[in-house]
C-alpha cells in the first residue's frame, strides 16, 4: 500500500518547486550562520528555535502540534502542503493524516521506504539541513535555517496560529516584520 502522508515528488516536480523558492525568497543555503539565508517580501515571524533540539527529539507531541498548526492554516478545500529538504528528497505532505495504515516509516519516524529505496522525510526541527513546509500556493510557509536555528513564518493564519502555540513549541520570537 502507498503512503498518503507522503508522496515523493517527481525529480521535475521538485525542480520546478525549488526555481520558485529560489525566485520567491531568494533563497541562499549557506553552511554556516553569516549572510541572509531567505528574503521574504512579506510580513514574517522569525523564531529562536534553539531551546526545542530536545523536545523536538523527544515529544512526539511537540512535532503534533506543528502538524495541526499546518492542518489549521490550509485553505477551505486544501489538504496538501509541499515540504522540502533541501538537497535531498521532496513530498507533498498531507498533515491531516495522523496514523498510517500501515508502518512505511522506521522507528525514528524520519525515513520513507518505498519499493526498496529510502528516503528522508524532512523534519520540523532543522537538524543541519533546510527544510521548508509551504503551502501549494506559496501563500504561507515554515522555513528553517539549521545553522542559526531560526524559523521564518510568513502569511496569515499560520503567523497567528504559531503565535499561540510558540511557547508550547520552545520558540522564542526575535522579529516580527
Amino acid at each position: 500500500m502507498k503512503n498518503k502522508k507522503w508522496k515523493i515528488l517527481s525529480k521535475i516536480e521538485s525542480q520546478n518547486i525549488w526555481s520558485k523558492v529560489y525566485k520567491e525568497f531568494d533563497f541562499q543555503p549557506r553552511f554556516e550562520t553569516e549572510g541572509d539565508v531567505y528574503f521574504i517580501n512579506q510580513s514574517y515571524d522569525l523564531y529562536d528555535c534553539s531551546e526545542a533540539a530536545y523536545i523536538a527529539d523527544t515529544n512526539i507531541n511537540w512535532s503534533v502540534t506543528i502538524q495541526n498548526i499546518f492542518l489549521k492554516s490550509l485553505n477551505k478545500g486544501q489538504k496538501k502542503i509541499y515540504a522540502l529538504t533541501w538537497k535531498h528528497n521532496d513530498f507533498i505532505y498531507d498533515p491531516s493524516i495522523k496514523i498510517e495504515s500501515q508502518n512505511p516509516l522506521s522507528e525514528d519516524n524520519t525515513v520513507l521506504k518505498n519499493n526498496g529505496d529510502i528516503y528522508y522525510l524532512p523534519r520540523f526541527y532543522p537538524d543541519g539541513e533546510y527544510y521548508i513546509f509551504i503551502a501549494k500556493d506559496f501563500s504561507w510557509g515554515y522555513l528553517t535555517d539549521p545553522w542559526r536555528k531560526h524559523i521564518f513564518v510568513f502569511g496569515d493564519p499560520l503567523k497567528r496560529i504559531f503565535r499561540k502555540e510558540s511557547s508550547i513549541l520552545k520558540f522564542n520570537l526575535i522579529s516580527s516584520n
